[in-house]
């Protein structure tokens, strides 16, 4: 939760709001990007 909160500056209602499913999914659209980032 922390890791999506810094990123995606979400509040943490709308964090708590996310499933399990959909919390893991975003965590692994930003750490792609972050990959992405830091090899560029």
């Amino acid at each position: 939760m922390a890791f999506l909160a810094y990123y995606l500056h979400w509040p943490a209602q709308q964090l708590f709001s996310l499933d399990h499913t959909e919390r893991l999914r975003w965590v692994g659209e930003v750490s792609g990007i972050n990959k992405s980032l830091n090899h560029a």
